[in-house]
């Protein structure tokens, strides 16, 4: 399919995220021209990210959905942070335990 339709396989890449690693390394092994890749990943990722940023622009100008989005970015945040601070946090804990028991 690459070989054949290269531009369509690094657009149907570009648009399904799943696919995106086992399609680019389907058009590596096909030994895909690199420069015609490039150009074309390129040109539709110009597109793409511009269809995105102005969808944003135009859905961001909602100030109530603005400040729904805010508290949901300060959340994600948190979990976050606090999933990654977890693991150190117990890690510490252990070693104050063995500590004092060795103590």
């Amino acid at each position: 399919m690459v070989r054949r339709r290269g531009a369509r396989a690094i657009l149907l890449a570009r648009f399904l995220v799943g696919l995106r690693g086992p399609v680019y390394l389907a058009i590596g092994a096909s030994k895909y021209p690199m420069l015609r890749f490039e150009l074309i990943n390129g040109a539709i990722g110009l597109v793409e990210v511009a269809v995105l940023v102005f969808l944003g622009y135009r859905f961001g100008q909602s100030a109530r959905l603005a400040h729904q989005i805010r508290w949901i970015e300060i959340a994600v945040g948190a979990s976050m942070l606090a999933v990654l601070a977890a693991p150190f946090l117990f890690k510490a804990r252990l070693r104050k335990q063995q500590r004092t028991a060795n103590a």
